[in-house]
């Protein structure tokens, strides 16, 4: 039973190891929704990735078998399983130092959302004309037609109230104005970002929309996001539908309402569409073929698609990019699953075969029960480092799971020196495990035979 408590106290810093190993169903397959999976024409889905660590191990087993393990001990390095499993838990943690250094690369592509107790306020522009934004924050900006100006980090406490004036000459292009003024208050909550757009109403006059706050998260499949907003500026064309139809003749449609009184903006959910080259046919009762144009949807772009109307015709419209398109491949993750792999070979093949080797033959189901809960205490781990939620940036938090398991293999580095280990040969002669006889009641066969005779 000492020879079992030993070992059940080695497994004590191992938790930490499972927290890591873990994460590639969770923290990298998300990292990765956030790169390019396009390699020689075909996509790689973020889930697919994990299938690098088994091939990885099922192909280098055998060469830590036969190859590197006899060349170590020739060396005399490695010559035992602790002291494989100590270098096996520092490659995990250079594993999250690797994906750490990714996730910096990739945070360069990231949108930037607003700081705490900060919004921000996009306005874009559909007139065919330059306008003149006062703003309560500093001098009046000037935005183009087709462009988009963005208020970033204004102060936001709850929700905070300002005041916009949109300015624009009285002949707007093809349009004319009965005055060239239009106010409007923006409710700004904190970290949210709030898209006005532009446009006209129906009576002829400048007004403005804010649509729903933008949602700037690229989707968990690395899919891109987009959604339609249309501004109903007549009432000469009904029944309005806007339809993106794929090369490969996939089609989302969506239906816009027809005008009322109390709103002249409609805006779709987000939609999530496979990438590629999409045509956006727009038809109405009136003409079946009212517009027809091309867009790119790249993989992990969200975009916002700008419509307005004018009489009988769409004189308007764009494809915003509010977040870029992965661009970073999502084979730069191949380094940090050979280093997992390779940890898991040295970490887990080698931890079991400790625990099989050096327990007493019946107590090996507990050091396998104990090996276990270890994995479960990683799980564990992972929950609580998650709620505490101590950075914005995870790449800061990989950088902090890589220090925590090398500082934890020098733990467990330190509690191995000291262990005795036990040859086999003795482990098969040792008494610690109690005989049948034991444990039950002594029966005398002799004297049952008597009786039976008797």
């Amino acid at each position: 039973m000492k020879v079992v408590c030993s070992i059940l106290l080695l497994y004590a810093p191992l938790p930490l190891f499972w927290s890591l190993f873990d994460q590639q169903g969770s923290r990298w397959t998300f990292q990765a929704s956030h790169m390019s999976g396009y390699v020689l024409g075909t996509q790689i889905v973020p889930d697919q990735m994990q299938v690098v660590n088994p091939a990885i191990v099922l192909i280098l087993i055998p060469v830590f078998d036969r190859v590197l393990y006899p060349c170590f001990s020739k060396l005399n390095v490695l010559e035992n399983s602790l002291h494989r499993m100590a270098l096996g838990g520092i490659m995990a943690g250079l594993a999250f130092f690797s994906a750490g250094i990714l996730e910096l690369a990739l945070e360069t592509t990231y949108p930037e959302l607003p700081s705490e107790h900060h919004a921000s306020v996009n306005v874009m522009n559909t007139l065919p004309c330059s306008l003149t934004i006062q703003n309560p924050f500093d001098e009046a900006r000037t935005v183009r037609s087709g462009e988009i100006h963005k208020f970033a980090d204004i102060p936001a406490h709850n929700y905070t109230r300002y005041t916009f004036s949109v300015e624009a000459p009285l002949q707007c292009g093809s349009l004319k104005f009965n005055k060239r003024t239009h106010s409007l208050d923006v409710v700004s909550v904190e970290n949210q970002i709030d898209s006005v757009l532009i446009g006209t109403s129906i009576h002829n006059e400048i007004q403005a929309f804010i649509t729903d706050p933008v949602d700037f998260k690229k989707s968990l499949s690395g899919k891109p996001r987009v959604r339609i907003a249309y501004i109903k500026s007549s009432r000469s064309l009904t029944n309005v539908t806007v339809s993106l139809i794929s090369s490969s003749g996939l089609q989302d449609v969506y239906f816009v309402h027809d005008y009322s009184s109390k709103s002249s903006l409609a805006v779709s959910e987000y939609m999530e569409l496979p990438q590629g080259v999409y045509e956006c046919r727009i038809s109405s009762s009136e003409n079946p073929h009212l517009y027809e144009k091309h867009f790119h949807l790249a993989l992990g772009g969200v975009y916002s698609l700008i419509i307005r109307e004018g009489l009988q015709e769409i004189a308007f419209i764009k494809l915003y990019t509010m977040s870029t398109p992965n661009t970073l491949n999502i084979l730069w993750q191949v380094p940090q699953y050979v280093l997992i792999s390779v940890a898991e070979i040295m970490f887990g093949v080698a931890g079991l075969e400790f625990s099989f080797t050096q327990a007493p033959k019946c107590m090996k189901t507990i050091t396998i029960a104990g090996w276990y809960l270890s994995v479960a205490g990683g799980n564990f781990l992972v929950i609580i480092i998650t709620q505490l939620n101590m950075f914005r940036s995870q790449a800061h938090e990989f950088f902090l799971f890589a220090v925590l398991m090398v500082a934890d293999m020098m733990l467990f580095m330190e509690m191995a020196s000291k262990y005795k280990f036990v040859a086999v040969s003795e482990i098969s002669s040792s008494t610690t495990c109690f005989m049948i006889e034991d444990v039950l009641p002594f029966i005398d066969e002799t004297s049952s035979d008597e009786t039976e005779l008797n």
